[in-house]
């Protein structure tokens, strides 16, 4: 079923928004959110400099697509402990997929949590959070 819906994802979304964009002045005096670059905002903290610098033979290659093991056991962890979670409860091969961005991540749950059926009563509604 998830297989379905992520094959049925649409062409990407920023391409379309920042065409749609396209000549559009922010009014005199107010700075845009940009959301068509996607680059970060802020430096990285000082460990996560230094853990690049001590890999910075990996940096020639892009990481396998669902992440390492050891990864996404990490992120299994953390959450079963910032939301005293029960042991167990995440598991690492099956609740968690490690993306590139936030935009994309965003964009993916939406298209592939909600059901599209015909009929769907009520009509689904999707709220999603502002990443900022």
């Amino acid at each position: 079923m998830l297989k379905s819906r992520l094959d049925s994802l649409p062409g990407y979304p920023f391409a379309r928004l920042r065409r749609l964009l396209e000549g559009i002045e922010p009014p005199a005096g107010v700075d845009p959110i940009l959301m068509s670059i996607g680059e970060p905002q802020h430096p990285p903290p000082a460990i996560v400099a230094e853990v690049l610098a001590a890999r910075v033979a990996d940096w020639g290659k892009y990481p396998p697509l669902r992440g390492s093991a050891e990864f996404r056991r990490a992120v299994a962890d953390w959450l079963t402990r910032r939301f005293d979670l029960p042991s167990g409860f995440i598991e690492p091969e099956r609740h968690v997929l490690p993306v590139s961005g936030t935009r994309e991540a965003i964009f993916m749950f939406a298209q592939v949590a909600v059901s599209r059926a015909e009929g769907s009563i009520p009509k689904p509604l999707v709220l999603v959070p502002n990443p900022l």
